[in-house]
């Protein structure tokens, strides 16, 4: 596997990463076994980055929980990307990203859900976000307290992105 650094955040992660979203049910059943073999096997093979999102699974956040499950005993050997911002869109009961307090909460759900106490990278996961500031007030809190070590945008407009 080739590993390369992974922009400023000072990791270094392997160039193939694995995306999560569907070991979360969201695009057909997957067995939990199957999912937790799928990602083992990435580890054993080499993968150390790994891509989730609150929002992906059915229901929303499995695909968080089956990750933290499969990295149980290997989370010191790998690196975890997850996004806020979508909690209950597709179901209409969305979380309002209006505070601090609502970006830390969320924030906390996803490492209780990974199982983890710390996120190598948070992103905002707003795709048609115009000012980002509650985020990265709230990452940068988060990121001082300890419990992410670097964060950013995934969005679809570059103006959002602007404000890193």
């Amino acid at each position: 596997m080739l590993y390369r650094p992974f922009g400023t955040t000072g990791l270094v992660v392997s160039a193939i990463g694995m995306g999560t979203w569907n070991i979360g049910n969201q695009w057909g059943e997957v067995d939990e076994s199957i999912a937790l073999d799928t990602v083992r096997a990435g580890v054993d093979n080499g993968i150390n980055l790994f891509d989730t999102a609150e929002s992906y699974g059915i229901p929303a956040g499995l695909s968080e929980e089956r990750l933290g499950k499969a990295l149980v005993g290997v989370r010191d050997r790998v690196h975890i990307a997850t996004k806020i911002g979508r909690w209950g869109r597709r179901t209409g009961q969305t979380v309002p990203m209006t505070t601090v307090d609502m970006v830390r909460l969320c924030t906390h759900a996803s490492l209780y859900r990974l199982r983890t106490d710390y996120i190598d990278l948070m992103l905002c996961h707003e795709g048609k976000i115009e000012d980002p500031t509650v985020y990265l007030e709230g990452f940068e809190l988060l990121k001082q307290q300890g419990s992410i070590r670097s964060f950013g945008i995934s969005t679809d407009k570059i103006e959002g992105a602007k404000a890193l």
